[in-house]
């Protein structure tokens, strides 16, 4: 994983990704709950937009997969859908005071929801399967840690 500024974009592009799928998600799931309020072009908009602003990102990426473990990948995931997850919070949020900018609550809490459970479902993996987070990373794996949050304290600076 990238470091700094790019690493942080990585980020971003994958925050964006599960946001775009998400509302991309929720429109069916609107027909299904026989929504009616034309909640489902903000939800394909909104879907479209994030995925158009994910796919600019991809220059910025660059992030080696081969030398990422599955743990360090799951980790991964799990900040990804984190800061998924607090974004279609504050949409949510956002919608129920300022409507004209944000999408509908109605929409908000699909997303949200749908977001939550993206995170949950990570983070309960994380905490049924310990041994195998903890495993040690082999020589070469990149988790996007510097060396100093790896607990090396000869390189953390003094």
């Amino acid at each position: 994983m990238r470091k700094g500024f790019f690493g942080h974009l990585e980020g971003m592009r994958y925050s964006l990704a599960y946001l775009s799928a998400a509302f991309l998600v929720s429109a069916p799931l609107q027909l299904i709950l026989k929504n009616t309020k034309g909640f489902i072009s903000f939800s394909l908009v909104y879907g479209v937009a994030l995925g158009i602003a994910a796919l600019i990102l991809i220059p910025f990426g660059g992030t080696d997969w081969k030398k990422m473990t599955v743990p360090c990948f799951k980790l991964f995931e799990l900040k990804v859908a984190r800061n998924a997850a607090i974004v279609a919070g504050l949409l949510l949020l956002g919608g129920m005071f300022m409507k004209d900018v944000f999408p509908p609550p109605e929409l908000g809490s699909v997303v949200f929801t749908l977001m939550g459970f993206s995170y949950f479902k990570a983070k309960a993996h994380r905490l049924m399967f310990k041994e195998f987070y903890a495993q040690e990373e082999p020589a070469g794996a990149d988790c996007g840690k510097t060396p100093a949050s790896k607990g090396d304290s000869a390189s953390a600076p003094s």
